[in-house]
């Protein structure tokens, strides 16, 4: 896990002011101040369970940095933990939301090399079978699943993008690289290293 300092650094990067000479990329549409306080309240509850506290630094100008198709990615990867009746959204999950979306960059990686939305579900029931159900209305994240989104963060700052897409969660998932997600890839027939260095040359 992040030490207190790389914490600190990851809240500063989110909430830095976009460069004029940035890359900006599928922006969250806030059109609306209803709209903009669910993104808030969104990426509250995933930052504090990430980092076990808020600052008042964390504010609405640093949610813009996670792009549409990241939300919906994560939004379906709750979906999928509450379909298998699971109390937590795991590597797996994140997965499922990444090729579910359908149009992210992600999505469209992942597809090239076989990875379909049908086959990943039969892939991670395999895994982790089905639970007892009642799952919370606010899902935690696994260790690892909070690793992944810690990892995405770095990864687009070390890339120098101003925005968190799902082509970081991706790369956030193979970085992570021993979580349920990488199993359900393997399984999948993936060369991971391969998706990974198209992944990365794709994005520089």
């Amino acid at each position: 896990s992040a030490n207190a300092e790389t914490m600190e650094d990851l809240l500063s990067f989110l909430t830095t002011e976009k460069n004029k000479s940035d890359r900006v990329v599928e922006p969250v549409n806030n059109t609306s101040t209803q709209e903009g306080f669910m993104f808030e309240k969104f990426f509250e509850s995933i930052f504090e369970r990430l980092f076990g506290f808020m600052t008042d630094r964390f504010h609405l100008k640093g949610f813009e940095r996670f792009t549409q198709k990241a939300v919906t990615a994560i939004s379906i990867a709750q979906s999928e933990s509450r379909r298998l009746g699971h109390q937590y959204v795991g590597t797996e999950q994140i997965l499922l939301g990444l090729i579910g979306e359908g149009s992210g960059f992600a999505s469209q990686f992942l597809t090239s090399v076989g990875v379909n939305l049908e086959k990943a579900q039969i892939e991670v029931e395999k895994i982790i079978g089905r639970g007892k159900g009642n799952t919370p209305l606010d899902i935690p994240f696994t260790p690892r699943a909070k690793r992944v989104l810690e990892l995405s963060v770095e990864e687009s700052q070390k890339l120098g993008h101003n925005y968190i897409g799902t082509e970081h969660l991706l790369l956030g998932i193979l970085k992570e690289g021993g979580g349920a997600a990488i199993k359900v890839l393997q399984n999948l027939g993936v060369d991971l290293a391969s998706l990974e260095q198209r992944l990365r040359k794709a994005l520089t």
